[in-house]
């Protein structure tokens, strides 16, 4: 009887766990819009977006909408992360709009219609992105220049669409990434940039590691509940023994 309840309570257990694990497993975090006001501010305010100084944003963790920046002289790294959105007409990954010297790095830009909107836009440093999305940059007006890169051997970007070789194999394409006459990546990269962190270990769109300690848990349940088991049987034969 005991080896049926225990079996049954082990089983649940673990059922338990691998539920909860499964759950555990983030992927692309739905916000809303997100706006980093022109007073330094993050709205909405549960935006996982954090900043100590107002000049440095990095992401806490994915995001499934759009951001508006309005602020100029700012820092914002995707620490990894992915901005993602739902491909439709004419949704913005980043709108730069009349933004200068916005520095954006380390972000994964997806599935968005535009995947950063420059409108009136100049002085913006973009690099280290991967970049996937309809088109994947929008300049609304002609002659103002942004930086696309990091210089060489640093690289720029990661195009999904981006078509040129990489004769000597460096994983910075041959040939430029022409957005327009004043906006070049002219070190393209050859393959989706990641970032690193400081055990050396690529971040991931799902974050899957963080379901780890759920399961830790259960398996020293588990560990509990067969001690628990030993112990009522051994306490039970003592019994017998002394009756």
């Amino acid at each position: 009887m005991e080896k049926k309840v225990a079996t049954k309570i082990m089983l649940t257990l673990l059922f338990i766990g691998t539920v909860t694990l499964a759950f555990g497993i983030r992927g692309v975090k739905a916000s809303g819009t997100i706006y980093i006001r022109s007073d330094g501010s993050i709205e909405p305010s549960t935006a996982p977006i954090s900043t100590a100084d107002y000049v440095t944003y990095t992401f806490a963790d994915n995001i499934n909408d759009s951001i508006v920046v309005e602020r100029n002289n700012i820092l914002i790294d995707g620490d990894g992360y992915t901005l993602q959105g739902k491909g439709v007409f004419p949704s913005n990954g980043i709108d730069l709009t009349g933004r200068t010297n916005v520095t954006v790095r380390n972000t994964k830009i997806k599935n968005f219609w535009y995947g950063i909107r420059l409108d009136g836009s100049y002085g913006n440093i973009i690099y280290h992105n991967n970049f996937d999305n309809a088109q994947q940059v929008l300049v609304s007006a002609s002659g103002y220049a942004n930086v696309w890169d990091d210089d060489y051997p640093s690289g720029g970007n990661y195009w999904s669409d981006y078509n040129g070789t990489d004769a000597n194999q460096d994983g910075i394409g041959n040939t430029q990434y022409i957005i327009d006459a004043n906006n070049v990546d002219r070190y393209p990269l050859m393959g989706p940039f990641n970032t690193f962190d400081a055990s050396g270990e690529t971040k991931t769109d799902s974050w899957w590691f963080t379901g780890i300690p759920i399961l830790v848990l259960t398996v020293i349940g588990i560990a509990t509940v067969i001690l628990f088991i030993k112990a009522f049987k051994t306490l039970k034969t003592d019994k017998m023994r002394h009756s």
